[in-house]
Parts: C-alpha cells; structure tokens; sequence
C-alpha cells in the first residue's frame, strides 16, 4: 500500500509537471504569432493578443494580502483593454491609408518559467537550513532562468488553513535572494524568521526537502526602488531582522550598474540574534567590488526583541553611524542629499524613519 502523504506528493509533482507542459506549449505558440496590424499578401489584418487569464474566486485568500490577485488581474485587464483600443484605431487609420499607422506590432509579453503573477503554482524545496529556532532557511529548486525577480519584485506563499472558523487560505509575502547555493548554482533563497503561535511560521517550519511551496508572482511593491540610488548624496539602507532581503536587492543591482557600483552606501543590519545576519557574508564580498559601500551589523541582546518589535538600534548609535556623512551639503556625501530605504517591522520603520528625518535626510522609502 503506498503511503498517503507519498501518494498525496506524487500527485502534486504530476500537476506541476503537466502545468509546466501548458505553459511551454502556450508559450511556444505565443512566439509564433504575431499580434497588432499585420500585412498578410499585401492585405492589412488585426490580429488581437488572447486577454491575460482571470483568477478563479478561490484564488483570492480574503486575508487582505496587497495586492490582492485579483486587482493584479483588474490591473492588467485595464491595460490590456487600452492597448486593444488603441489598436483599433490604429487599424482604422491604416485601413483609411494614413502613413506610418501599419505594422504595429504587439507581442504578448508571458511570464517566463515558474513564475506568474496570475496563478498559484508549485515549487519544490530543495534544501532547508535552520538558525536555532527562531529562523529558517528555504532554498528552492529554482534557477534564474525559470524564476525571474527584478528589482523591487517579491512573491507571495500561501497555505491552507483549517481553524475553528473552518478551512481557509493564508497568503504572506516573502523576498527570495537569488545567490549561489551550495552546489554553486543560484538559486532563490527565502529567510523566514519563525514566531510562536503563528499559522504560517509552523508552516514553514513543517516544510522539507521534496516538500512543495505554493507561490505566485512577482509581485512589484508601490515603492520605485531606483529613486534610493539615483540620489546625488549617500544611499542609507537599514534593516531590521528579515527586511535585509529586499534591501540586498538594491545591493545586487548597485553591483552590476557601472553608474552605482562606486557609489556611497551605508547598510545598517539591526537583528535580534547573530542568526538573523545569514546575508553577512554576501555583503562583506561585495565590499570588496564596491569601495563605497559599508556594513554596520547591530545584534541585541535582549530576548525579548524577538517578537519582532523594537530592537536595540537608537538615535545615537544611528547618529554615530552616519556621522561622517553629516556635513556641508555641497560636499555631494551629505546627508541633506541622501535617500534612505528602512525594511522591518512596523514600529521599527517608524523609529528609523523619524531618526533619519531628524538628521536631515529628506527622502525616506519604509517598506
């Protein structure tokens, strides 16, 4: 007899697998065809791009997760609908023999590999790697080449969920990094930090190697990003415990953009145990490539931090640590020209943000 959780785990691959075939074969024929006003012997054709997929109502876990799947969807089904009718009339303006109003073109643009921002879909932990207990390590079984993340881009997971007011659907977002594993190979790589009494934590905690992760994405925060970078002044990016993953997005950007790679940037890692610096590595590697960029790590002491609250970090120490760059404004290293990116928890963005207003800093991104 074979095992239910087995039988329950084959199943599941066979899903992926045939979801995975679809996708190819859609994508291929998506490569073929050619969308917009197109010449056919020496005739003109309006050959419209296929609507993006709507989301079933299930797909929507009615927990207030942002953005919600189907405002995602709304989203691109407005745009879709502009572009269309803006195909129409530039149909009909190409029918009247109007010039340059032909031949446009409009490929649709499909999501590349696992990823898509409209559907759920599995993927396979590969390995797991726990920090004592209060953090864990998923690395997933994934390349670069089937999962793509930009700047700014996250993914949100999601589990089901069984309590007294019956069976439902948990969604949370995460920020996978995408650096090498251990088999040199990159790969994403999601650091959770696991809290008692919560659903998703012991979700999280339960998952092991050939176990699947429900996901979809990217999913693009409302925050640009680049404006961080394209300051005159320092950028200043502070995390507090977690947060550290998209911050280290804009690092790994920093690194390959000639334009920012020797630019002044000062990252603040605030955790509340050594285990939350699991990026600590990466980042003194980088140092080596980016003369300007500096590493300050702040561990508390104080178990009581982990809930995820306050931690240690102050307006002192984060004065001391800023205190080269609190200077004349025309220096082009002041602080009245910088802009800073805070990620953590909310009371601890709050702080860090007033801080940093304080000294003087007048962009501040808290995500």
């Amino acid at each position: 007899m074979v095992n239910p959780a087995v039988q329950t785990l084959l199943e599941e691959i066979a899903r992926a697998k045939k979801r995975a075939q679809e996708k190819k074969a859609q994508q291929g024929d998506s490569q073929q065809a050619q969308y917009g006003i197109i010449r056919i012997d020496n005739q003109l054709h309006l050959r419209l791009p296929p609507p993006p997929p709507k989301p079933s109502p299930d797909d929507c876990c009615k927990t207030g997760c942002t953005p919600c799947i189907l405002i995602t969807y709304a989203e691109q089904h407005q745009a879709y609908e502009e572009n269309i009718q803006m195909l129409k009339r530039q149909f009909e303006r190409a029918q009247q023999g109007e010039p340059g109003a032909e031949l446009v073109h409009m490929p649709t643009k499909l999501p590349g590999g696992l990823l898509d921002p409209l559907r759920f879909c599995s993927i396979g932990v590969r390995r797991t790697r726990d920090f004592g207990n209060r953090s864990r390590l998923l690395v997933l079984d994934a390349t670069p080449r089937d999962f793509v993340l930009s700047l700014g881009e996250h993914i949100h997971v999601r589990m089901d969920h069984v309590s007294a007011n019956g069976r439902g659907k948990i969604t949370k977002p995460f920020t996978p990094v995408m650096i090498a594993d251990s088999d040199g190979i990159v790969r994403p790589h999601i650091f959770v930090r696991i809290y008692p009494d919560n659903a998703m934590s012991q979700y999280l905690l339960d998952l092991h190697p050939g176990s699947m992760l429900t996901i979809r994405g990217p999913v693009r925060t409302i925050e640009n990003m680049t404006l961080a970078l394209a300051c005159p002044g320092p950028t200043v990016l502070v995390a507090g415990g977690s947060g550290i993953a998209p911050l280290f997005q804009i690092l790994q950007f920093a690194q390959i953009n000639i334009a920012y790679c020797k630019k002044h940037i000062v990252v603040v890692h605030c955790v509340s145990d050594k285990n939350g610096l699991w990026l600590n590595e990466e980042i003194e590697r980088m140092q080596e490539k980016m003369p300007g960029l500096r590493y300050h790590k702040v561990v508390s002491q104080n178990s009581g931090d982990d809930d995820g609250g306050r931690r240690r970090l102050n307006r002192i120490e984060m004065e001391g640590i800023l205190e080269e760059y609190q200077i004349e404004e025309d220096s082009g290293l002041s602080l009245a020209q910088a802009q800073a990116v805070v990620c953590g928890p909310g009371s601890f963005n709050d702080d860090v943000g007033s801080w940093l207003a304080h000294m003087g800093v007048p962009g501040i991104q808290k995500l």
